[in-house]
């Protein structure tokens, strides 16, 4: 499990790591369905809120945990490399998304009265990033740091995380720091993969998972609202939680029923950067005129990404151009394409064919 990231072959190795990242980015789709259809009908989702507020300490945290824990294997196959595979795979589609973000949300300003200045938009992607691509100017920064400090011991950046958060600012920074403790957590895990083995594969933490994805999804539903520490001061709860659910789906992780949710893990590029545009199109869309109930928008709106998303996901895997959207085509000969499909699928990126676990890795090498 674990240990797979030392590089060994393993048939199943990457598996568990698409599921869990699956599981965020649904959970992230879901919340912004349901959180812009809010914004626009004024219905509240009493129940279906609470859930959401409640996983929110985890959604967020669980991908940056999971990038990290691939940077201690890329980081063995040297800095160039190293350096490569994040411009090609992060840097590029960042600004990618960027431009075609400058451009749909000049589009709903012109259709829909979107209060949106084009330029503003095009200079903030080198200092303020654009709506939910944050997420990828953050990764990016973290991996840069996590080569830089390479050479020292994996908690001395977890330890100056926490204190730089702690620290009043103002902006972003705060929320930079905030996940940066997880994604370095992540890294210390993938340091010691051995022990990772042992702590995911104790059976009190897989029945303390069960138990709290039990609890987690029950009491708000029921409408007894739950609340988590803050984050990261609740790293250390979501650590275990991690861990424990780690073993859980290991356990579970070839249950075919489970094998949609391992390709969104394992597309997650895909489905996290095309499905925002998608949601704010079609919520604000089927908000105005049609007359549709707050529940009707939020399923047809879902129903809507998914379509979208899964379609762009297929397509990126066939269609060199599509796969031009969330890639930047690496150099090498073609024996090299092999390894490059591996790095692909274990970072969650497009293959241009189509995945195939027995080849996956969690190691991100690249």
């Amino acid at each position: 499990m674990f240990s797979a990231l030392d590089g060994r072959p393993s048939a199943t190795r990457a598996t568990w790591v698409d599921l869990m990242r699956g599981t965020a980015i649904v959970l992230v789709v879901v919340f912004h369905v349901v959180t812009v259809t809010e914004a626009y009908s004024g219905h509240t989702f009493t129940r279906l809120t609470g859930f959401l507020e409640t996983v929110q300490g985890l959604r967020m945290p669980l991908l940056f945990f999971l990038s990290g824990l691939l940077v201690p294997r890329s980081l063995r196959k040297g800095s160039a490399r190293y350096i490569n595979g994040k411009v090609r795979l992060i840097a590029y589609p960042y600004v990618i998304w960027s431009l075609i973000m400058v451009a749909l949300l000049a589009i709903g300003g012109y259709f829909l009265a979107w209060d949106v200045s084009p330029l503003t938009s095009l200079l903030r992607i080198v200092y303020d990033p654009i709506e939910h691509l944050w997420f990828l100017a953050y990764l990016f920064l973290f991996y840069v740091i996590a080569l830089l400090v390479s050479k020292t011991h994996a908690f001395v950046p977890v330890a100056c995380s926490l204190v730089l958060y702690a620290i009043p600012m103002d902006g972003q920074w705060e929320v930079f720091w905030r996940f940066a403790v997880f994604f370095f957590v992540g890294v210390l895990a993938g340091r010691i993969p051995a022990a990772m083995d042992r702590m995911s594969g104790s059976f009190a933490l897989n029945v303390l998972a069960v138990v709290s994805v039990g609890v987690l999804t029950a009491l708000p539903v029921l409408g007894v609202p739950v609340r988590l520490p803050a984050a990261p001061w609740n790293v250390v709860v979501a650590f275990w939680f991690f861990v424990g659910l780690a073993g859980l789906v290991r356990m579970c992780q070839r249950a075919p029923i489970l094998a949609p949710l391992a390709y969104v893990g394992r597309q997650s590029i895909v489905f996290y950067l095309a499905h925002w545009p998608i949601v704010l199109f079609s919520v604000r869309m089927l908000a105005d005129g049609t007359g549709m109930s707050a529940w009707s928008i939020v399923t047809t709106s879902l129903a809507v990404t998914a379509a979208g998303t899964t379609a762009l996901a297929f397509a990126s895997e066939r269609v060199p151009a599509v796969r031009l959207l969330f890639e930047w085509p690496p150099r090498g000969t073609p024996a090299s394409r092999p390894e490059r499909v591996e790095t692909a699928v274990a970072e969650g990126r497009p293959t241009g064919q189509r995945a195939n676990n027995d080849q996956a890795s969690p190691g991100g090498d690249s």
